[in-house]
């Protein structure tokens, strides 16, 4: 059975800030946070993991969780800056980079293509990108991508673009949702990816204000892909104030083979 407790972060830890002038530290202030602790587990691809403190689910629905047992876990490394108050999380892969000066960085490092710089044969919508400002997916900025307004009242309520793989990709990752500015809309939308009449990945219905979610790498073979079309069709919902929609391709990559 959960539990209700009142939880005290003091910031300051005494073994953090010796090495530091106390001028230089950054202003640390005492919070107290209320939320629920009892039989809350964390689970990486099915392992359990151990945490030093138990895992807390506050009362706004955040689980909060100790950064460095999390970051470990999922194969990071974790230094404290006290001096700047900065904690810096490293990928293994960039550490093991950092580590061996005798290996060249671009020998190293993944090349991924941007979705923005690939050829397109059609498009249906238009699909644009959003040159001013970021987008934002449930208050998440994304550096790049594409979006697409759709209009369920005046029959546009689907959109596509065409790219030219050419066989060239193994696979992609990105992130799609809901562009903040139409976080009212009546609809939400359906993603779909095909091979030409064969369909490689169909999502789940997204909603505006939902979080983002990501298409991981090797999910969606393109092996054998020569055209790649992107669709998103328009659907009704309950709620909402207007019938426009934008949908948001997020930092979407493709692996050249």
């Amino acid at each position: 059975m959960k539990k209700k407790i009142i939880a005290t972060f003091v910031i300051i830890a005494g073994m953090l800030v010796t090495a530091a002038h106390s001028d230089s530290l950054p202003k640390w202030e005492s919070k107290s946070f209320k939320g629920l602790v009892g039989n809350i587990r964390i689970h990486i691809d099915g392992n359990p993991i151990d945490t030093r403190i138990e895992p807390m689910l506050m009362e706004d629905g955040i689980t909060v969780i100790p950064l460095r047992d999390l970051s470990e876990a999922l194969g990071f490394t974790v230094d404290w800056d006290g001096a700047s108050g900065v904690i810096n999380i490293t990928s293994s892969a960039k550490a093991a980079l950092n580590e061996d000066s005798g290996l060249k960085e671009q020998e190293n490092v993944i090349v991924k293509e941007k979705l923005e710089d690939i050829t397109v044969l059609r498009n249906v919508g238009p699909f644009y990108q959003k040159k001013t400002d970021k987008l934002t997916i449930a208050g998440r900025k994304f550096d790049s991508g594409i979006a697409v307004l759709l209009d369920g009242k005046a029959n546009k309520g689907a959109a596509e673009v065409v790219l030219d793989l050419n066989q060239k990709y193994q696979t992609l990752e990105g992130y799609f949702g809901v562009e903040d500015e139409t976080m009212n809309s009546q609809g939400g939308y359906r993603l779909t990816l095909m091979q030409d009449d064969y369909t490689l990945f169909t999502s789940d219905i997204v909603k505006p204000s939902d979080y983002p979610v990501f298409i991981e790498p090797n999910m969606i073979d393109l092996s054998y892909v020569s055209r790649l079309t992107i669709r998103v069709d328009w659907v009704d919902l309950e709620l909402g104030s207007y019938s426009n929609l934008t949908p948001v391709l997020a930092n979407f990559y493709f692996y050249p083979k």
